[in-house]
């Protein structure tokens, strides 16, 4: 991938923020990434990360500014501001919503007019699904599943 535009959608699986940031950085230095983050990612001090320290962390590694609004977010889709947007992590939270039509977050808005075709992967934790990465380009949905190296299965 190069020379496209990504939207990285943050959802809030605290645990897993620090080890985002290298994939935002890998994504960031052929292309331009923006990250989107939900409001609990925008807003929340965990014991994993503080909300401000993660944004400048994300704004470093990308150079681009945060959409963390739904009045910011909600151009994302009918104006086709990226060509690529990747949901990671995605919590079966946002998972839920997304199938049930909710957008109530800027992740979601931002994915409410993309189109959702094809689940390829999920995977399974503690009874209840857990995805680690949703993957929307063009007219297909592709859902990736974490590996150490970062690759994309």
């Amino acid at each position: 991938m190069k020379n496209i535009k990504i939207g990285l959608g943050i959802t809030g699986s605290f645990c897993t923020l620090q080890e985002i940031l290298p994939y935002a950085e890998q994504l960031a230095k052929e292309n331009t990434v923006t990250p989107v983050l939900s409001y609990n990612v925008a807003g929340t001090d965990t014991r994993f990360y503080k909300a401000a320290d993660f944004k400048r962390d994300l704004v470093g590694v990308t150079g681009g500014a945060v959409i963390e609004t739904i009045v910011d977010a909600e151009p994302v889709g009918p104006k086709k501001l990226f060509d690529l947007f990747v949901i990671a992590p995605c919590t079966g939270n946002t998972l839920a919503k997304m199938a049930a039509g909710i957008t109530d977050t800027p992740v979601l808005i931002g994915t409410s007019k993309l189109p959702l075709s094809k689940v390829i992967k999920l995977r399974h934790y503690f009874s209840i699904f857990y995805v680690n990465f949703i993957c929307f380009h063009s007219s297909r949905c592709l859902i990736i599943e974490f590996q150490p190296e970062w690759q994309v299965m």
